[in-house]
């Protein structure tokens, strides 16, 4: 989910801003209308930006904290192992 999110914030990026700023002229005759329209593209990338940084950190957190399970798991598991191979060698 979280994939898809950060995939269509980039190509909404890619495309919105240099649509935006082509289609601005067409649509209005006052250069200050088309400074606006500027803003709003940068205002909205900026945004995408942000979310994409909390969404790097909050992915980055949870891969760390899932590679100490793992390493967790995997020392319980050698030591269960090293159980039982001790009670069938009595």
């Amino acid at each position: 989910m979280t994939k898809k999110l950060v995939l269509i914030m980039i190509i909404a990026t890619i495309i919105a801003i240099p649509v935006s700023w082509h289609v601005s002229p067409l649509l209005t005759s006052d250069p200050s209308n088309f400074r606006l329209a500027g803003y709003v593209a940068i205002a909205i990338a900026a945004i995408f930006f942000v979310i994409g940084v909390r969404q790097w950190f909050v992915l980055s957190k949870w891969t760390s904290r899932y590679k100490t399970y793992k390493h967790l798991q995997e020392k319980v598991d050698k030591q269960l192992d090293f159980d039982e191979e001790e009670g069938s060698d009595s």
